[in-house]
């Protein structure tokens, strides 16, 4: 979905703010009454799955029966491109597992306030007979200033829908889940009282009570261990504090509180000082001893019964549990084979998306996104890469991103102008591009520099289709200025273009040089300059009457130095009439020592020569 699109001519996209097992979460604006609402819409992949239709569902019918200050509100149910989605109250900030990341430690009276808001909430389902079957911090939003609302009851259990709600299969988040979900037994709202006690640890520890190397693995530690010390973790709760855990995260339901205002009532009251000096709690956690028909129970099969082999009641029981047990770890194994071994990332690069995502079902993963970027090399729907990378070893049945060429087209060009040829040259490559470097011999640029691009920028151009001339500066090597009077026009050009110089061409009538022959240079032969350098040529049209000639020579000077405090030396500025005009700038350089310099002149027979010669500023010679 993208954003800035408009779902039934009402919810405008903002962008997108969560993904979920089955949904995404997007930011919107709703058109018709100018608010902000979040809006949850069936991922494509499972735009046909009956269950996340159903958990839309029952979420919306859940939630209309609810009137509290701290559950999300659901406003509307809809189809968009037979595709359904759910629009719902908007809650600015974070989800409380972000939250507890962020601020952990956390202020122990902050956490009974969180923790008496979620509390209400939940009283307020159970009061309308629902269970929510999947509290955690994540289905849990927080304000800035600590409000808090709960959100998605798409698996919730309903009294008055009950044949409908429940299942035969475990629901619930395996780090919050109680251990009678666990074992498949009856929900109950002491269920969520579980939850709710494993979140008030996280809240109080900084971390979840039970992790492990598979779900498996922590639902069994679920089942048969008591939440880890808190007062270890964290020595300023105090024990009254910790027992509100203890006696809601109790093994056996019987246990645990008879209600959530019950929690609620001891979880608010355990900082006063009458409770400072509480005893521990203790509760017994499930054992094989205890032998009770209504009860789940792990055999101790090195345990000596004394069954009487004569007994076929004894026998028949024992033969019914043993076999009970053997479908159980069949089961598990079975759940672990399909759903928690792990399998290899196939490589599809270059294939077609089709084949791609069958290659990915036969390898037990799952194509959850496709994300369609600019690719020159591969053509259109075939794959770039995935994410995870091939041959990433991930659990089966985990999503992948397949990255997808969407094949040739325009783009906009860039400006490259400024930016360093090395930096831009394989990017351009990469894009189709065919570029040619163009040198421009100069001093004035750091080398290796863009100054100038066939292409304008903002120009729409398939790469594929283009050549792109970069003119790129580079510094010439320093060489001895050769000695070009007396060669043809031709010739001097072909050294100019050969040395990567710059020349201004001066055409006079002369006394005696022939035609098309240099017959002066500025400047002078021996004199050290290097590519881009401009230099100035005189080439004869021929000889006419001596009225009005030009006649050239060169003026020698011996400019003086003068002790300086700058590295450079003394700054020399050259002005002269050398064309037989005005005053005008000859050349400007730094000397460290007396230097003598060639002025060269070109000036018709009644014009006199002019120079002034100024050092740091100052004028010294004219």
């Amino acid at each position: 979905m993208k954003n800035g699109m408009v779902i039934n001519n009402r919810y405008k996209i903002i962008n997108k703010i969560g993904e979920g097992g089955m949904v995404n979460v997007y930011l919107s604006h709703d058109n018709k009454l100018n608010r902000l609402v979040t809006i949850k819409l069936i991922r494509l992949d499972f735009k046909n799955s009956k269950k996340a239709q159903r958990h839309f569902k029952y979420e919306k019918i859940a939630i209309n029966k609810l009137n509290d200050s701290h559950i999300v509100k659901v406003y509307d149910v809809g189809d968009y491109k037979d595709n359904k989605y759910l629009v719902m109250e908007y809650v600015p900030g974070n989800d409380l597992k972000k939250y507890i990341q962020k601020n952990y430690p956390i202020d122990l009276k902050t956490v009974i306030y969180i923790m008496s808001q979620v509390l209400s909430a939940v009283n307020e389902a159970h009061k309308n007979g629902i269970i929510h079957r999947d509290l955690k911090p994540q289905n849990i939003l927080i304000t800035k200033d600590k409000n808090v609302k709960i959100t998605d009851f798409g698996i919730a259990l309903m009294d008055n829908l009950l044949p409908l709600t429940k299942t035969n299969s475990i629901v619930g988040s395996i780090h919050y889940i109680s251990p009678e979900q666990i074992l498949g037994k009856a929900i109950t709202k002491k269920s969520d009282i579980y939850s709710l006690g494993i979140i008030l640890y996280e809240l109080l520890v900084g971390s979840v009570p039970f992790s492990g190397d598979s779900p498996v693995n922590i639902a069994m530690k679920h089942s048969n261990s008591n939440v880890p010390s808190i007062i270890r973790s964290n020595n300023i709760v105090p024990q009254s504090l910790e027992n509100v855990v203890l006696k809601s995260t109790a093994k056996n339901p019987d246990d645990r509180y008879d209600s959530v205002i019950q929690m609620k009532d001891d979880l608010e009251s355990s900082l006063l000082p009458e409770r400072k000096n509480e005893a521990k709690l203790f509760f017994k956690v499930n054992s094989s001893n205890d032998f009770d028909d209504d009860k789940t129970k792990i055999l101790d099969l090195n345990k000596d019964y004394n069954y009487d082999v004569n007994n076929n009641k004894t026998k028949k029981l024992v033969l019914v549990m043993l076999g009970l047990l053997f479908f159980i770890i069949l089961i598990i194994l079975l759940m672990h084979f399909i759903f928690f071994s792990k399998v290899q990332v196939p490589n599809v690069y270059n294939n077609n998306l089709k084949t791609a995502e069958q290659k990915i079902r036969k390898s037990r993963l799952l194509s959850t996104k496709v994300i369609y970027r600019h690719d020159y090399k591969l053509p259109h729907n075939h794959v770039i890469e995935t994410i995870p990378k091939a041959n990433t070893r991930l659990l089966n049945h985990s999503g992948i991103k397949l990255i997808v060429s969407d094949g040739e087209s325009n783009i906009k060009m860039n400006n490259y102008v400024g930016k360093d040829y090395n930096k831009v040259y394989n990017s351009l490559i990469k894009m189709g591009f065919k570029v040619n470097k163009i040198y421009n011999y100069n001093n004035y640029f750091m080398p290796n520099h863009i100054l100038n691009q066939n292409i304008l920028p903002n120009t729409k151009v398939n790469p594929k289709k283009s050549t792109l001339n970069l003119v790129v500066s580079k510094y010439g090597k320093p060489f001895d200025m050769a000695n070009l009077v007396g060669m043809d026009e031709n010739a001097v050009k072909n050294y100019i273009n050969k040395n990567h110089l710059k020349a201004n061409y001066h055409y006079e009538n002369t006394k005696d040089q022939p035609n098309g022959i240099v017959y002066q240079q500025n400047p002078s032969a021996g004199l050290k300059i290097q590519g881009g350098y401009n230099i100035e040529l005189w080439i004869s049209k021929g000889s006419m009457g001596n009225d009005n000639l030009n006649h050239s020579f060169n003026l020698s000077l011996t400019v003086p130095y003068k002790d300086t405090n700058d590295e450079r030396g003394n700054k020399i500025v050259i002005y002269s009439n050398i064309n037989g005009k005005g005053l005008s700038l000859y050349e400007t350089m730094f000397i460290n020592k007396d230097t003598k310099i060639n002025i060269p002149y070109n000036l018709k027979t009644n014009e006199k020569i002019r120079y002034e010669v100024y050092r740091d500023g100052e004028l010294i010679m004219k």
